[in-house]
């Protein structure tokens, strides 16, 4: 979304909430998670003079409840389509309610600024030592003062930060404002993303994040996943906790020039107070730095003076940044917003020393207030929510050192008659998971020390499960179960198909982890939202195998001798064939194109392209007919070693066309890429690339690119677990060992009546022989569809790629007349956890057989689809050639078999990558050729969708091309914006006529 739509949305809002009574300072809730909508909300109560009260869905209603009352907030904002539990007497207004502005949002003018003070912005509600959340009122100039001229950080427009904290944790301040206030883009991620490392990874090289913000024990767990997650990153702002100087040594040698800053403040001082660059490796404990611009600081002892250098006291902190106070608690607010020498200062109760350099050094807390996961939790608020459980005699709650600096709380509980697990539940329903308790420990009694206070040093320990009493583990749960047990740090003993991951000790970091694992050793990604479901070890491996198709947990791919001979993977035979047939065609290259940003080391680049073919089987293959056969199944390929690619240099600046660089490649030789460097100016260059389709795919190209810049930037790449001819031979075998019959089952029954042509008019007759020869045309929708997309796939419970192929079936339909016709879709091919690093063809063909009925809505036939779409990737095994076998489709003239128009959502991350100060994006290249009539390509990038239309030139004009893509994008909006339409056939009879003659 584009700022001039983000401010025309938030103004509609203010008018609309000043239509409802919202004045200058009036609170507004918003519910919601990150989003879009939840900065338009933001923007748009600041706009209408109130102020903003974020709050997570995802606390349990009793809390969502207690804090709306507190904060005496008449109107709640939730996003398009949702609800919340609010108080009586609380209007809920959902997003989507809210008119379009339809004058100039530029003219508008928000009330009047209070006269002296600077106006609230918001209110964020952190734990309270009563038992109740308390609110701190932060001001207009305090965000201003944390995101404008600052010495920390250089705010411009090019800045890229990624949005990935909860809206109710004022990290969301700097990210939101951060960007908004200077121009920046701001980069929002959901929370599976934000917590699952490998995920975290691909949306920082997708949207070519620069600055990001990670609480530090997400720091600490991104860097023992993987610190190559954030190679793409410039800047990492870290703190919330103590950081570990192991992890920021492991992340700075892994990536060389990441500047990491340890930022500390509290939610009083508007969520910066002081900042240390780390500039060095770390050996002793981090200091938490100088204050940023417009803070002042003091550290003062008892009786509030300052203390001398060297000396330990509470640090105060002054300045533009600091809080009103708390809502609706003057004594607290007395308490803590202290004058001294006429100046306003928080009493932060954190004890630290400042060293002769004027550099602060952390020392803990003086009160019960802990950091758990980056959240301020005090700890007496967590005991009274368990003190209010039915049964319970008593408790006593503390925060307990853990792995990496980070802490977790435990509560030692008297409740005769309930189990530990029993209380852990009852606290989810009562309190945010970062506040429940990760150990709750049964004692008969409190111990006492002499002044009557709990004697804390007698509690026992939490003892770790040491083994499981319950049912034991099934042989197939024994993978998942040893995840758990490395997750979790406990003896895989410990864990039992019916024990709960939250009650092992499992957090939402810990839980991203896990997800990440599965996803890495049973090659599925289960969504966050179900994983929370099948909350025990045997109803998480139900969603895996459901997820899988039963396939969890495959055995590993053996592997062949180096330099052996294997057969064609199946999905390549087809492309082997029709390469003998007409070797000096060029319809099956992938050409594409690297735009480079910054200064390049021609003879580095290229010595990193040479290692790459030399670690990829795939991209040095030599393919020979074996014992004088001429079939595809009588081929065998094999890795040719010390094969060097071609590789040429232009410094003149001129580009190669596409149809200039793409060349045939010979079948009588080794298929290796070739490489093309244009110099365009001293820190931009092009790299042209072309490779055979017949050894690269879709996924292959994000493998390779990232490969490259790896290798040139110096980082050492792991090998893939196998290698292409090891994936070959492993395919070949299942297909002809028996192992399919599912497979062709569910062709047979899917396809069991034949799918007649799709009866599109043309502007040229057919020829006898499929037309190669194509060209695009383009359309590029804007950030607002491609969030309307996103939200459609969400409503629906489906895919963003169902949505995107219901609208193709829905046009074509709509430009035939024709109820029942087939459409071409692509499939990884990738069903082995191990192939997901694997350069080379892979990828499959389907056929979604399109079924319209009369009056069949927009909404229906996505559903329908969707159904088609997950049976595919269910059966996507079986090669495309053998289903037309199975399904005897027959094939006519000029034809494909089964279809003659494809679609395609390329949500792979092959668009922007950074690595060693190289920022590059990815253009895959048309070389005038075309595979099908109708081609439809959908690139899903960072900030638009890319709509491109491959068609064949033989049979359309590109007037014809312009219109057809017309009519996709107008259904594909009309889907988007209301999917209650019917699907409405228009009377159009197939004929001789040309596309250009039919006025739709």
């Amino acid at each position: 979304m584009t700022y001039a739509e983000i401010f025309s949305r938030a103004v509609a809002l203010a008018k609309e909430l000043t239509a409802r009574g919202v004045e200058r300072e009036s609170l507004v809730g918003v519910v919601a998670p990150r989003s879009t909508e939840a900065v338009v909300a933001f923007l748009g109560i600041v706009l209408a003079g109130g102020a903003y009260v974020p709050l997570d869905p995802a606390d349990p209603p009793e809390r969502l409840v207690r804090v709306l009352s507190a904060a005496g907030v008449r109107i709640v904002l939730v996003p398009s389509g949702g609800g919340v539990a609010a108080p009586a007497g609380v209007e809920v207004l959902a997003m989507d309610d809210v008119a379009a502005a339809d004058d100039d949002p530029w003219a508008y003018r928000s009330p009047p600024v209070p006269a002296g003070r600077s106006p609230l912005a918001y209110v964020m509600f952190t734990s309270g030592s009563t038992g109740t959340p308390k609110g701190v009122m932060v001001e207009h100039a305090g965000i201003v003062r944390l995101v404008r001229d600052t010495n920390y950080l250089d705010f411009t427009q090019a800045r890229r930060i990624l949005h990935a904290a909860a809206l109710r944790f004022d990290a969301a301040t700097f990210e939101i404002w951060g960007a908004l206030l200077n121009g920046g883009a701001i980069c929002v991620v959901d929370d599976e993303t934000a917590v699952v490392p490998s995920r975290l990874g691909m949306a920082l090289r997708e949207y070519a994040v620069d600055t990001c913000w990670l609480t530090a024990p997400l720091f600490h767990q991104v860097v023992d996943e993987d610190p190559r997650v954030l190679a793409t990153v410039r800047t990492v702002l870290t703190g919330g906790d103590v950081v570990s100087p192991v992890h920021v040594r492991r992340a700075r040698q892994a990536n060389p020039g990441l500047r990491i800053i340890n930022g500390y403040g509290p939610t009083e001082n508007t969520t910066f107070t002081t900042t240390y660059p780390i500039d060095e490796d770390p050996e002793g404990p981090i200091p938490i730095g100088r204050a940023i611009t417009g803070t002042t600081v003091l550290v003062c002892g008892p009786d509030g003076t300052p203390v001398p250098a060297g000396e330990i006291g509470e640090l105060y902190t002054g300045g533009r940044g600091v809080a009103r106070g708390y809502l609706n608690l003057p004594e607290l607010t007395a308490e803590r917003f202290v004058l001294r020498d006429g100046k306003r200062y928080y009493r932060t109760g954190d004890l630290v020393h400042q060293d002769a350099d004027g550099v602060l050094h952390f020392h803990g807390r003086r009160d019960n207030q802990v950091k758990i996961r980056g959240n301020l939790v005090v700890t007496d608020e967590v005991n009274a929510a368990v003190l209010n459980l039915a049964g319970v005699l008593d408790s006593c709650t503390r925060a307990l050192d853990g792995s990496a600096g980070g802490r977790y709380l435990v509560s030692w509980v008297v409740a005769p008659g309930l189990t530990a697990a029993a209380i852990r539940a009852q606290l989810r329903d009562r309190l945010p998971g970062y506040m429940c308790p990760e150990h709750v420990v049964l004692v008969d009694r409190l111990p006492l020390s002499s002044s009557g206070k709990v004697d804390w040093r007698a509690l026992p320990a939490p003892a770790p499960a040491a083994r499981n009493d319950g049912p034991e583990v099934s042989p197939e749960l024994v993978p998942l179960a040893e995840i758990w047990a490395q997750v979790l740090r406990l003896p895989p003993a410990a864990i039992g198909p019916d024990h709960q991951f939250a009650d092992l000790g499992g957090d939402s970091l810990r839980l991203g982890v896990l997800l990440g694992r599965i996803q890495q050793q049973f090659g599925v990604r289960v969504p966050l939202a179900e994983i929370k479901t099948a909350v025990t070890l045997d109803g998480l491996w139900k969603a895996i195998e459901a997820a899988t198709g039963g396939t969890a947990g495959a055995e590993p791919i053996p592997t062949v001798a180096d330099g052996a001979a294997v057969p064609l993977h199946p999905n390549q035979q087809s492309l082997y064939a029709l390469w003998r047939t007409a070797p000096d065609s060029v319809a099956y290259n992938i050409p594409f194109r690297l735009d480079i940003r910054g200064p390049i080391d021609r003879q580095r680049l290229q010595a990193a392209l040479v290692e790459v073919v030399a670690r990829h089987d795939a991209l040095r293959m030599r393919f020979d007919l074996a014992g004088g056969g001429t079939a595809p199944d009588a081929v065998r390929q094999r890795p040719v070693d010390h094969m060097v690619p071609e590789f040429a240099y232009r410094p003149d600046g001129r580009s190669p066309s596409p149809a200039e660089f793409t060349r045939p490649f010979d079948p009588d030789r080794p298929v290796v890429p070739r490489a093309c460097l244009v110099r365009i100016a001293p820190d931009r260059h092009e790299l042209h690339v072309d490779i055979h389709h017949l050894v690269f795919d879709g996924v292959s190209l994000r493998v390779f690119v990232e490969a490259l810049l790896d290798h040139y930037a110096g980082i050492t790449r792991p090998d893939a677990p196998v290698r292409y001819a090891d994936a070959a031979r492993w395919a070949h075998d299942r297909l002809h060992g028996g192992a399919r019959q599912l497979d062709e089952q569910y062709w047979r029954q899917q396809l069991d009546a034949p799918l007649p042509p799709l009866a599109l008019a043309t502007d040229h007759p057919r020829g006898p022989v499929r037309a190669r020869r194509g060209a695009v045309v383009r359309r590029e929708m804007g950030r607002e569809w491609l969030d309307r997309l996103a939200r459609r796939a969400r409503e629906q419970d489906t895919t963003e790629f169902a949505v995107v192929v219901a609208a193709y079936a829905a046009a074509l339909h709509r430009m035939t007349g024709q109820a029942t016709f087939g459409i071409g879709a692509p499939v990884s091919g990738r069903t082995h956890p191990d192939l997901e690093d694997v350069i080379g063809m892979f990828v499959s063909t389907v056929c979604l057989d399109v079924q319209v009925d009369p009056d069949m809505r927009l909404a229906d036939l996505v559903a329908r689809l969707d159904r088609r779409i997950r049976g595919a990737l269910d059966h996507q095994e079986l090669p495309f050639q053998r289903v037309v076998e199975l399904v005897g489709a027959p094939v006519e003239a000029g034809r494909n078999p089964l279809f003659d128009v494809f679609i395609a959502l390329q949500n792979i991350d092959f668009y922007a990558f950074r690595r060693g100060g190289l920022d590059v994006s990815v253009e895959v290249l048309n070389p005038g050729t075309t595979r099908f009539d109708l081609n439809l390509q959908i690139y899903r990038r960072p900030d638009r969708v890319v709509l491109d239309l491959e068609y064949a030139t033989d049979i359309f004009e590109r007037r014809s091309a312009e219109h057809i893509l017309d009519v996709y994008e107008a259904v594909a909006t009309e889907l988007l914006n209301d999917p209650s339409g019917a699907v409405r056939p228009t009377a159009v009879a197939a004929g001789t006529r040309s596309m250009s003659d039919f006025d739709f």
